[in-house]
């Protein structure tokens, strides 16, 4: 038995077959239009776009609506978002490689128009599922979506972002985990046999700069003189300038007059050398010390400037936060501050 006709403000959906169909007037005249559809939920997302062109006269609008109704997500985002997209920076863009070949993978032959907020909630669904993800990569995927539907708006290929109503999962905080001043020296001497790494982990602790900014970081962004850094495409896209210690200003000085020698030109301080993560695994299991990533010598370098009584603020700026509770929560007090606080109590 034949659908019954749905009526979307100015525009009738009326089901032929497998297919459902928009008829609405403009001053050209009536219009019928496959909406290439096969659900009736699909068809009113987009009879609801037309409504709005219709109740509000853009019938230029509608015209270039009809133009890009069969673009594909992946013509969209290989064509445009990729080539196009303006506020993310490069470090963004390859962070996001893998992720975005992914979504590729799912919504690629799919018109932008014919993705739903129930198709986006499905996958990431079945994904979280069956790659047991933990709640950031759920978030991850679900900013891109975002991001690129958003954009689609922007370049009128959409009405409406279909990943808008979809909520991000709450993730749970991680407890930074500074290195003791013990520890630090047991990893710096287990990398002598590699100086140049070791140099890098003395430049991490000192700076507090995260393993991308380290990979990114340019010559000309040493300033000997001034003896600071600048620290360029960083997470909150905001530069920032860091002083550098004396032993942070040996170590690169060192390194520029031995690239000066070999005659090497590089425009990077490091590049992908700068990633020492796999290397400080092993010599923290050489050392005994348990979970050793890169990342905590940027918490290493957050707490050493709290134990110091640093403010806030200053600390704020050094770590290129964009909150101050993001800073407190690098700050944590260490343990044996707070054994030396209660045994105030002792008498």
């Amino acid at each position: 038995m034949a659908e019954r006709d749905v009526i979307q403000g100015k525009v009738r959906l009326k089901k032929r077959g497998r297919w459902w169909y928009a008829h609405y007037a403009t001053p050209a005249g009536y219009e019928r239009k496959a909406l290439k559809v096969t659900s009736l939920k699909a068809a009113q997302v987009k009879a609801k776009e037309i409504d709005e062109l219709l109740q509000t006269g853009q019938f230029a609008a509608l015209v270039q609506h009809d133009k890009h109704q069969q673009d594909t997500f992946q013509a969209f985002v290989q064509e445009i978002f990729l080539k196009e997209y303006p506020r993310w920076t490069e470090g963004t863009f390859r962070s996001t490689r893998t992720l975005t070949k992914k979504l590729l993978e799912e919504f690629g032959s799919l018109p932008l128009t014919a993705i739903t907020a129930d198709a986006i909630e499905s996958y990431l669904a079945r994904r979280r599922g069956d790659d047991d993800w933990q709640p950031a990569t759920y978030n991850r995927y679900l900013a891109i979506l975002k991001t690129v539907f958003k954009y689609a708006i922007e370049r009128g290929r959409l009405r409406h972002n279909p990943a808008a109503p979809i909520k991000t999962v709450q993730v749970q905080e991680k407890n930074p985990r500074p290195y003791s001043d013990q520890e630090i020296a047991k990893l710096l001497e287990e990398l002598t046999a590699t100086p140049d790494k070791r140099d890098i982990a003395i430049v991490a602790v000192d700076t507090g700069m995260r393993q991308g900014e380290l990979a990114r970081l340019k010559w000309e962004d040493v300033d000997f003189e001034r003896k600071q850094i600048v620290v360029k495409e960083t997470k909150n896209k905001e530069d920032r300038t860091i002083p550098m210690t004396n032993r942070v200003h040996t170590i690169l000085a060192a390194l520029r007059q031995q690239n000066q020698e070999a005659q090497i030109t590089s425009l990077l301080v490091w590049g992908k050398p700068a990633n020492i993560r796999q290397l400080l695994t092993r010599a923290g299991k050489r050392a005994g010390i348990a979970g050793c990533t890169q990342h905590r010598l940027r918490d290493t370098f957050a707490t050493q400037l709290a134990d110091n009584e640093a403010p806030l603020d200053r600390m704020k700026k050094l770590l290129g936060h964009k909150t101050v509770e993001m800073t407190l929560r690098y700050a944590e007090t260490r343990e044996y501050h707070l054994k030396e606080t209660i045994a105030l109590l002792n008498r």
